[in-house]
């Protein structure tokens, strides 16, 4: 501050002060009264344009104080010229000793007011003349904070406020440094350099202080709509239905404006949309509207398509089993971006369905085939289903439809019998659907591997019907598992397992042909055939072939003979009679499930004695 304020008024004060004294005999008295002193001052000065040169220029009076502590010794107010070249003052300093050192003060007025001071130190002697320089240091008697309403836009917007020194002459004092602050505010701050930064709208007074003084400046934040941002951009809506639009303000820095502005609503096709002063937007017909939010001379819109409910079919269910369905159905999105999907279950009235995934129909204008496959379906059971189109037009179901799943067949597994053939016996009931049935047989326990017999149909009706059917291909001497098996569109239903054990095919232990006497025509020949036979545990039949040439080209069979099914050899016979005479070929048939024997062709015998 000092060293600026010399440089700026470079100006010095030359003083000389020539005292006398009342007498000259070189010994200390007591205070002589003031001698007269001849103060000349010689001020120079830098012309500069403006600040401390203006108000140097301004001054007309000179006050002088001379003082020794706080004893004020001389004081005295001067007319001042700042003009001239040189001033001369007779001042009376009163001096109380022949040397004394003094404090100086010095003080350059405009209008009675000070503009300049400065002092210094000097020390006074008697009968010597003493010059004094003075640095003018300037004085600050107002602060101008600027003139005008300070005017910000946009919150974060900035403002440098500036502000100057006074001098009492009204030119400003250079290089003499402001504070600025501002009272606890919402609407915007201030730095100590002057930078007014908006926060929100509202007002705010800014103060500037310099040597104690200050002064206050206006600023005032109110943010000029620069963009309107409505919310959703885009939107669909059914007819009859409303869709709220919201608007957002925002400031030329893209800050979003929280007060209240004016706001207005239009929607460009009130035939096909209407919207209300606060932004809720009604459906009249299907079609487009853009709607419109504006603020002053700016505004932002919404893309709005009006559309109807989509409608949903349900047709029927196909390929019906026991266990799964394929529903069907058709959706028409009706313009609008639609899903479909079906509720299900056993509940005719649907209350909590479940639900199939859902697919997109699209957005078009035409029925869209909808089918859905159902499985894990409880056979003999009622379900019930309906097709059902969602989107952005709304939820739409289709009439509720029915179908039952077929049962599943009964069926009893009887168990074997065994004769010339083994076959297995059981029942089954269609329960009102086309069924067909067999036998599964194996040597598993469980039939985890098995042989089936042909499958044969027991028609659709809903009483038993009789099972049989032979087992073939068996080892001998084997057990066996077997249960009966029916199968329709309810599904498979498994009969019981049961067990049986084969034996073996029978053994032809002897035979024997021996002719006899006949008691026919003496043209006649006869025999007795026999034989022994072993069953192996199955029920076996035995005959006898016999034929009058040994080329067995054609024979005869007698009756066939059941010996039973044991396991040891049974005998049987057979008389023969040849009617032409001649000799007589003959064979032993045994014949039981597992199996047919023959012994070779031979000739019966002659009786010995």
């Amino acid at each position: 501050m000092i060293r600026a304020a010399r440089v700026l008024a470079a100006a010095s004060l030359a003083v000389s002060a020539l005292l006398s004294a009342s007498c000259n005999d070189g010994l200390l008295h007591a205070p002589a009264p003031a001698q007269p002193a001849l103060v000349t001052m010689r001020p120079s000065f830098n012309t500069l344009s403006g600040g401390a040169p203006d108000a140097y220029a301004k001054t007309d009076r000179l006050f002088l104080r001379f003082r020794v502590g706080d004893d004020v010794r001389f004081e005295q107010e001067l007319p001042f010229s700042p003009a001239g070249t040189e001033t001369s003052v007779r001042l009376e300093v009163p001096l109380r000793q022949l040397s004394e050192t003094m404090n100086a003060e010095l003080e350059l007025r405009s209008a009675s007011r000070p503009v300049f001071r400065a002092n210094a130190t000097t020390t006074l002697t008697s009968g010597v003349r003493t010059p004094l320089e003075f640095t003018l240091e300037p004085v600050v008697a107002s602060v101008n904070c600027g003139t005008g309403l300070v005017q910000l836009n946009a919150y974060g917007q900035t403002a440098q406020l500036s502000g100057v020194a006074l001098f009492a002459t009204g030119d400003t004092v250079r290089d003499v440094p402001l504070t600025w602050s501002v009272a606890q505010n919402l609407a915007a701050s201030v730095s100590e350099s002057g930078e007014a930064t908006a926060l929100q709208d509202g007002d705010a007074i800014a103060t500037c202080t310099a040597q104690g003084l200050n002064a206050t400046r206006s600023i005032r934040v109110f943010a000029v709509v620069s963009a309107v941002q409505v919310s959703p951009s885009t939107g669909t809506l059914v007819v009859g239905n409303t869709l709220p639009l919201t608007a957002r303000l925002f400031d030329s820095r893209g800050n979003a404006i929280l007060t209240q502005r004016p706001l207005t609503w239009s929607s460009g096709a009130a035939t096909v949309a209407t919207v209300s002063a606060t932004g809720v937007v009604t459906g009249v017909v299907a079609g487009s509207a853009r709607i419109t939010a504006t603020s002053g001379t700016v505004n932002g819109g919404s893309d709005v398509t009006v559309v109807v409910t989509s409608t949903a079919v349900t047709n029927a269910a196909i390929n019906v089993t026991g266990t799964g369905a394929t529903l069907l159905g058709t959706v028409n999105p009706r313009g609008a971006a639609t899903q479909g999907f079906f509720e299900w279950g056993t509940d005719p009235n649907l209350t909590s369905p479940s639900v199939t995934a859902t697919k997109s129909v699209g957005s078009g204008t035409t029925d869209v085939a909808l089918t859905e496959t159902l499985a894990g379906l409880t056979p003999g059971t009622t379900y019930y289903f309906r097709t059902v189109s969602s989107g952005v037009g709304g939820t739409s179901r289709g009439a509720t439809v029915s179908f039952v799943t077929p049962r599943l067949p009964l069926v009893s597994t009887f168990g074997t019998s065994i004769s010339q053939l083994i076959i297995a016996s059981g029942s089954a009931t269609p329960n009102g659907s086309a069924t067909i049935a067999s036998f599964r047989y194996g040597t598993s326990s469980t039939l985890a591997t098995f042989t089936e017999t042909v499958a044969r149909s027991v028609g659709s009706g809903t009483s038993a019907v009789a099972l049989a059917e032979p087992l073939t291909g068996l080892s001998p001497f084997t057990t066996y598992y077997v249960r009966a098996v029916a199968t329709n569109l309810g599904g498979t239903a498994l009969g019981s397992i049961v067990s049986f054990t084969t034996g073996g095919q029978p053994s032809i232990v002897t035979s024997s042909g021996v002719y006899i006497s006949c008691f026919t025509t003496k043209l006649s020949t006869c025999a007795n055939l026999s034989s022994s036979t072993n069953p192996n545990g199955m029920p076996t039949e035995v005959w006898f072939e016999w034929s009058t040439t040994q080329s067995f080209t054609s024979y005869s069979a007698s009756p066939h003979q059941s010996i039973g099914g044991g396991s040891t050899a049974v005998n049987a016979s057979y008389g023969v009679i040849s009617p032409f005479g001649g000799q007589i070929w003959y064979r032993v048939v045994a014949s039981n499930a597992m199996g047919t024997v023959r012994t070779n062709v031979v000739q019966a015998s002659v009786p010995i004695g």
